[in-house]
């Protein structure tokens, strides 16, 4: 699927007059890292001497010179796609491409995925704040999970349906790099750890040449040399341009809230997650951690200011040659209510038909959290703070994760409360603790008052 043409025309269009590129990353762990690094070098450079070099590669390149790159990292190592949809606030930005990563965390209900695409092509559609056609910004999904022999990628009907391009790094890197068919030496270019994550040497220079060929071949496609007749492919695709603007219905019939929050007690969150009513045992507490995805305590995210809501769509702008910005690590999983006596209690307010809680998992010493919406025994369920932990070394120092558990589903859309207890059962019944942190709780509906956020 080469996408659509018509976002992607006005993509180049508007590079080609502003020299400049505004691309949002969206992601886990390989996102956090910069995979892109290489290919806002390509964007930068590729062109500078296609004049002087017309024997080489650069000199059928594309016709447009870009002088700055701003990448807006809002990669999130240890997460899923649930918490780039509720968590991280991408209306705020005015992107002319957005990335959307999807690899080994990724392994929840195709919905969300769905969700996560619509919200992310109503950017300039004037759903947002006064934006016009030409803000329309490229989507692309972009499948970074390497696995053996490449099955089939998922959201092939998520592309389809939406006309999005699926950029499928699999094949090349299992190809060239693969860890079941190739020496360690040469895996490990692409990958110094687990095969997955691109760290070695050649591996983010590798995606980057992937990247900038998709981009470069969109170029092609989309902006013919005879500037007259880009002007009636344009104008031929103004005649689409309400169907732009309106999406079609979600590919499932639950879909995700029009709507979506998330509430914790970090600065980039929706609102502060205020407990109601009387709390027994649930004290603040800020939490540190370390490897993949792991916060560092010198990010300069502990002053829990929220960069996006005083500038709207400019924070964190740079300058110069071009510069790959990164918001910090999931500060919304950085500061948790935490309990650890069972019978220890909490309640939360919330909006919507949905509602899920991302909390803190590892293998040993956490409990279970037993919660009830609005005190009626047919709305009952749990969560476990258990996770076995055989990825990223957690079997040996038992560092868990950040995980989001859905919860409730088909809710009335309207206010709610919930009420957390902790379980007399511990999570891994062969090892005493009833350690529960609370992180965030995040709703989605379909009602514009679950839209309103603070700041």
């Amino acid at each position: 699927n080469l996408g659509n043409f018509y976002r992607m025309s006005n993509m180049y269009k508007n590079i080609k007059e502003t020299k400049e590129i505004n691309i949002l990353a969206l992601g886990g762990s390989i996102t956090a890292g910069g995979y892109f690094e290489n290919f806002k070098k390509l964007l930068l450079n590729k062109n500078k001497n296609k004049d002087k070099d017309k024997d080489k590669d650069t000199a059928i390149d594309i016709d447009i010179d870009i002088n700055k790159v701003n990448i807006y990292n809002h990669g999130h190592g240890a997460t899923e796609i649930i918490y780039t949809l509720f968590c991280i606030e991408i209306e705020y930005y005015k992107p002319d491409l957005i990335l959307i990563d999807f690899s080994v965390n990724d392994h929840a209900h195709p919905k969300l995925m769905d969700a996560l695409i619509r919200k992310a092509l109503l950017i300039g559609t004037g759903a947002g704040s006064g934006s016009s056609s030409r803000n329309l910004p490229v989507v692309a999904m972009v499948n970074l999970w390497v696995q053996p022999s490449c099955p089939t990628t998922k959201y092939l009907t998520h592309g389809q349906y939406y006309n999005l391009p699926v950029i499928n790094l699999c094949p090349a890197v299992d190809l060239c790099y693969g860890k079941a068919h190739l020496p360690k030496w040469r895996w490990s270019e692409y990958s110094l750890d687990d095969g997955v994550h691109p760290w070695g040497k050649n591996g983010v220079q590798f995606i980057g040449e992937i990247l900038y060929s998709w981009f470069k071949r969109g170029y092609h496609i989309t902006m013919p040399t005879d500037y007259d007749l880009h002007s009636s492919v344009t104008s031929l695709s103004t005649s689409t341009i309400t169907n732009e603007l309106e999406l079609p219905p979600p590919l499932y019939g639950s879909h995700i809230g029009k709507c979506t929050r998330c509430d914790a007690l970090a600065g980039d969150s929706s609102g502060v997650l205020k407990p109601i009513g009387t709390t027994k045992g649930f004290v603040e507490k800020k939490r540190v951690k370390f490897g993949f995805g792991g916060f560092n305590p010198n990010d300069g995210t502990d002053t829990g200011a929220n960069p996006l809501a005083v500038t709207g769509s400019s924070s964190g702008s740079s300058s110069g040659s071009g510069s790959s910005i990164r918001e910090g690590a999931t500060k919304s999983f950085k500061i948790s209510w935490q309990a650890q006596t069972p019978g220890d209690h909490i309640t939360f307010n919330f909006y919507g038909t949905s509602v899920s809680i991302a909390m803190w998992q590892r293998r040993d010493g956490m409990g279970i959290l037993n919660a009830i919406v609005d005190d009626n025994p047919l709305l009952k369920t749990s969560a476990s703070g258990f996770f076995k932990g055989f990825t990223w070394a957690m079997e040996k120092n038992n560092t868990g994760r950040s995980e989001v558990i859905p919860l409730f589903e088909g809710l009335d859309d309207k206010m709610h409360n919930i009420t957390f207890t902790i379980s007399d059962i511990p999570a891994n019944t062969w090892v005493k603790g009833h350690l529960c942190q609370i992180f965030a709780l995040l709703s989605s509906s379909d009602n514009s008052k679950n839209c309103i956020k603070k700041g």
